[in-house]
């Protein structure tokens, strides 16, 4: 099936004073064929506009449309920080099979209403060490809902803080303590009637990571331990292929070489 849409774009980025960005956008897309995470279509369409990201990996034929405003500010040298606000309306054209007698598909769109704020501050009190806090809050809405999303409803808000340190030897380390407040109407696949039902979670989890830059640049050399205390916790993801919460402890070990 080929599918043809006009998809305009805006994007304004506007700069008050020397430390001050407004960001604006509105625009629309049509997914296309992606493959795969590791076998993303090439395109020349701009994979931002104004600082929103408007290429996700999500099913061929999604119909988006996406708008945002944002403010980053420097404050001083040192410190720098900003809040961005976006919204997302998408529609996923999907077949469902009729019941019995009858044979064939039904087309349905699902329709899933995404809301995003994220608020960041840094600083870096020397050349060796720099510190993060942010707020990301995510609401999800599915106004057709379906069992295999796994949700209704789904609001998460997840509040990061990070320490990382670098040596001139090339040594660095970074530690990272998040507070995650997830809550929402969850599908139960547990026992009949399998029934959206309201659940919440709240929980702390600890990331660690120890990398080394080899001599002359000829790659990095990582330790990562991901739940570091191995937190258990009730979280729903909403891309398990691609986690940034782990549900059980988890160690990782990477060699990047250059030649």
């Amino acid at each position: 099936m080929e599918k043809d849409r006009v998809n305009p774009k805006f994007g304004l980025q506007w700069e008050p004073t020397s430390e001050t960005t407004i960001r604006v956008a509105a625009f629309q897309m049509l997914q296309g064929y992606a493959g795969s995470r590791q076998d993303i279509r090439p395109s020349l369409e701009p994979t931002s506009v104004a600082g929103f990201n408007q290429v996700f990996f999500s099913p061929e034929g999604d119909r988006v449309s996406h708008y945002g405003v944002g403010i980053d500010q420097r404050f001083s040298s040192e410190i720098s920080g900003g809040i961005e606000f976006a919204r997302r309306d998408v529609d996923t054209p999907i077949a469902i099979a009729k019941p019995p007698p009858d044979i064939g598909f039904d087309n349905v769109i699902l329709n899933v209403d995404e809301d995003a704020i994220r608020a960041y501050l840094y600083w870096t009190p020397q050349s060796r060490l720099a510190v993060r806090a942010e707020y990301q809050y995510d609401k999800f809405d599915n106004e057709v809902p379906y069992i295999t999303q796994g949700y209704v409803t789904l609001e998460t808000s997840r509040v990061p803080l990070g320490l990382s340190y670098l040596h001139p030897n090339g040594l660095g380390a970074a530690v990272q303590v998040m507070f995650v407040d997830q809550r929402g109407h969850l599908w139960n696949t547990s026992a009949p009637p399998f029934l959206p039902t309201r659940d919440a979670d709240d929980f702390w989890v600890t990331d660690l990571s120890v990398h080394y830059r080899l001599p002359r640049r000829f790659g990095i050399l990582s330790v990562d331990v991901r739940n570091l205390l191995d937190e258990e916790f009730q979280y729903q993801d909403i891309d398990p292929e691609n986690t940034r919460i782990m549900p059980e402890r988890l160690l990782l070990v990477r060699l990047t070489l250059a030649l």
